[in-house]
């Protein structure tokens, strides 16, 4: 399965080396509900591989993995 489910949006992200995460907030999005949404991810990078890591408070876990193409 290449994808579950298909998110758009914009917006802003800003880094806080110190604590190594990554805020994104969503300007837009193409679900209503998630409109003006801050998500606070950790970060982790290993080698060629970007890890996002975010845990909401509602519970669960949400991880995104990016890799850079050779």
């Amino acid at each position: 399965m290449a994808a579950r489910e298909f998110s758009a949006n914009f917006g802003t992200w800003s880094v806080n080396e110190a604590d190594k995460t990554l805020i994104r907030k969503y300007e837009i999005a193409l679900i209503p509900n998630n409109d003006g949404m801050e998500l606070k991810a950790s970060v982790s990078l290993t080698g060629d591989e970007l890890k996002l890591t975010v845990t909401p408070a509602a519970g669960g876990r949400s991880e995104t993995v990016y890799r850079r193409a050779k």
